[in-house]
């Protein structure tokens, strides 16, 4: 075979290696509003294959400038792809450590059935360096897809810190392939090549299993964690249900009461005792103001959370007001139960703990602009709690109860594409809650 053909069966070759890292990293990321696939592939991919000529013109075995290969995908990583810092360096470094794995055993697999040393397999010029670098390849391939496959399964459960173990692995496993592949290099014992290719294969093996370890921990967590949100949904579902009852209940007795208050007052009236009468109107009056409505939306859940969340501040002398669309759709019923009933206990606890010296005010404001949601909740404070408890950690004793209320309320933001704004204004404390409606109103 010519010259011509290894020069362009090379460059091909390196085209595709440049091309399957950039399609690794954007499959893993995946690419902003404003990027354009093709011209990624272009720049990325196109760069990547340039690299790689220009390395294995200059070296047989990279070395340090091996990390050029890095750097570049990160760059494009910053600049075209989604994820934050660490997933981009994740990433960036993956296709090197698996190019560098897969690389290192079939060098040693073909030197050791060809009794090569593995510099004569890669300056080969027969049929050998093909089929060598055919099945590199393929490789390659099947390792992108299934590592890609187990990352976007794991993505919605990976937080930062578990995203830098992954990291901390493969820096490890990166250092120690560089090390067996330095000793296969100066190796011209054949028979060396079965113990090199069984470290490699044991060293991937401990990989597999660090990141089946990381990935069932995180899952186990995350079920604990589920447990857990359900209890308090259910506890808070279970006061919902006693506060209606109450609620109910006090209703019938105050129709009950009215009927015979009334015909009470009449009599009153008619013997010309007004005072009797003015006093026995406003003790209804006080009746009916702690069972008032504040709320009456379309959705009876809201209604029902907000008007006994309020009903009951009111009781304990907390000012209260509120302003809500009468339209309320395209949020499930669980999350708006969750959400409403978070923050306006978390409002109530606050004005309770407040000195009372000062006013204590709560109000709720639900407004409505296009496709999205605004939720304002505002409690009076006599100090800073943002300067106090940064952290916002519960001050109730019932720990195992408590204390998921920011998390619920910001899990229910994300799965509605909107977010959680808290702030202090005004000896006021904040909570600014957004949801994007779905389409899908009949959930």
């Amino acid at each position: 075979m010519s010259d011509i053909f290894w020069v362009m069966f090379e460059i091909v070759i390196n085209v595709f290696q440049g091309m399957i890292c950039a399609y690794f990293v954007k499959e893993f990321l995946g690419k902003n509003e404003y990027t354009n696939t093709k011209v990624y592939y272009l720049l990325c991919g196109g760069l990547h294959s340039l690299l790689i000529t220009v390395l294995n013109r200059l070296s047989l075995f990279e070395g340090i400038d091996s990390f050029l290969y890095i750097l570049e995908l990160f760059v494009f990583a910053v600049i075209m792809l989604k994820g934050n810092i660490v997933k981009k360096a994740i990433a960036s470094v993956l296709p090197l450590c698996i190019g560098f794995a897969i690389s290192m055993f079939t060098a040693n697999y073909f030197s050791a059935v060809n009794q090569m040393s593995i510099e004569g397999i890669i300056n080969d010029k027969s049929y050998i360096r093909i089929i060598s670098v055919f099945a590199t390849q393929i490789l390659y391939y099947l390792c992108f897809k299934l590592i890609l496959k187990f990352l976007k399964s794991a993505e919605d459960r990976f937080v930062p810190h578990d995203w830098i173990m992954i990291l901390v692995v493969i820096a490890a496993t990166i250092i120690l392939m560089a090390l067996i592949h330095m000793i296969a290099i100066r190796s011209n014992d054949s028979s060396q090549r079965l113990y090199i290719n069984l470290s490699i294969l044991v060293i991937l093996g401990l990989n597999v299993l660090v990141m089946y370890f990381i990935d069932t921990t995180i899952k186990r967590a995350a079920l604990e964690r589920q447990v857990e949100l359900l209890m308090l949904q259910k506890h808070y579902h279970q006061q919902y249900i006693d506060g209606a009852t109450i609620q109910y209940d006090s209703i019938k007795k105050i129709r009950h009461d009215l009927k015979n208050n009334y015909a009470t007052i009449n009599e009153l009236l008619k013997n010309g005792d007004i005072e009797a009468a003015i006093t026995l109107t406003s003790q209804n009056n006080e009746q009916l103001r702690n069972t008032e409505t504040y709320l009456n939306t379309n959705n009876s859940i809201v209604n029902a959370v907000v008007n006994s969340k309020l009903n009951s501040a009111s009781a304990l002398g907390i000012e209260v007001s509120c302003i809500s669309p009468l339209e309320i759709s395209g949020v499930e019923d669980l999350d708006l139960c969750n959400l409403l009933s978070n923050v306006l206990d978390n409002a109530v606890t606050a004005c309770i703990e407040q000195s009372s010296e000062m006013p204590r005010q709560i109000l709720l404001n639900i407004s409505s602009e296009d496709d999205t949601y605004k939720f304002v909740i505002k409690n009076s404070v006599d100090s800073s709690v943002l300067r106090s408890n940064p952290e916002l950690r519960t001050s109730k004793l019932e720990h195992d109860m408590h204390g998921y209320g920011l998390k619920i309320i910001n899990d229910i933001a994300q799965k509605y594409n909107g977010r959680c704004d808290i702030f202090e204004q005004d000896n006021t404390f904040c909570v600014q809650v957004y949801l994007q409606r779905k389409q899908d109103s009949s959930m």
